[in-house]
C-alpha cells in the first residue's frame, strides 16, 4: 500500500512539473545620467600643513 502511494506521489508531482511555462519577463529601466549638483573640491594646501606627495593638488 505505501508503495503504491508513493508512485501516485511521484506521478503527480511529475507531471506538474513537465507542464511548460514561459520565462518570466524582465523590466527594463532606463538610466540616464546628469550633470553633479555639487562638487566638492578639497586641496591639501588647506586640509594640511604639507602636501603628502608630489602629484598631490
Amino acid at each position: 500500500m505505501k508503495f503504491s502511494l508513493m508512485g501516485l506521489l511521484f506521478s503527480i508531482t511529475s507531471l506538474a512539473q513537465a507542464e511548460t511555462t514561459p520565462p518570466p519577463v524582465v523590466p527594463a529601466i532606463t538610466v540616464e545620467f546628469g550633470k553633479p549638483t555639487y562638487i566638492h573640491r578639497l586641496h591639501y594646501k588647506k586640509m594640511y600643513s604639507e602636501k603628502p606627495f608630489e602629484e598631490a593638488i
